[in-house]
């Protein structure tokens, strides 16, 4: 029965491998647990045939305007200008219709994203280049996910807003609005 239920585990971690561009090479095919009986792991080596991203990809917002440099990954492909033509393109919904402001338009590495918006998890290495944009205004949480009977989160507009979008890519990895 272990052997079964090992090789359903290896042909599910096979196909997901093989879709994701990894070649699996697998030394023996006995379960773990005899390899454990004996005092060693089992042998499994992979090789990889390109570069693999195993972060989220986003959704598709700023369009990049710039070619990609390798030589400077500190240079995004989309400008503080295209972030500014996005919002206008896509408005914030708010509570008494004024235009919100964008007050903050920064690159800079995912790690220092993270800690402007306390600390949560951004979708990229610590290293990874990055947009963070700050909105303020009046603005509506009527499109906000809440859990049940939670209505009262509803009724009051938030003041300010954090996106985080992929500096090379522009897709969104992270939108927040603040609850106080």
């Amino acid at each position: 029965m272990e052997s079964l239920e090992f090789g359903r585990v290896l042909g599910a971690v096979t196909v997901l491998a093989l879709t994701a561009g990894i070649v699996l090479e697998v030394a023996h095919t006995a379960s773990p647990l005899s390899y454990a009986a004996r005092g060693r792991a089992p042998t499994v080596a992979t090789s990889f045939s390109g570069p693999i991203n195993w972060y989220p990809p986003g959704v598709p917002a700023i369009a990049p305007t710039l070619p990609r440099n390798p030589a400077n990954p500190a240079q995004p492909t989309f400008t503080t200008d295209d972030v500014r033509r996005y919002f206008l393109a896509h408005p914030l919904q708010t509570v008494d219709g004024p235009t919100p402001q964008i007050v903050r338009i920064a690159f800079m590495p995912a790690s220092q994203a993270s800690a402007l918006v306390n600390g949560e998890w951004i979708g990229r290495p610590p290293t990874a280049l990055v947009c963070f944009v700050e909105v303020n205004g009046n603005l509506s949480r009527g499109s906000m996910s809440v859990p049940p009977g939670a209505t009262q989160l509803l009724q009051a507009a938030s003041h300010d807003a954090q996106f985080v979008f992929d500096g090379y890519t522009g897709n969104v990895l992270l939108s927040r609005l603040s609850v106080y």
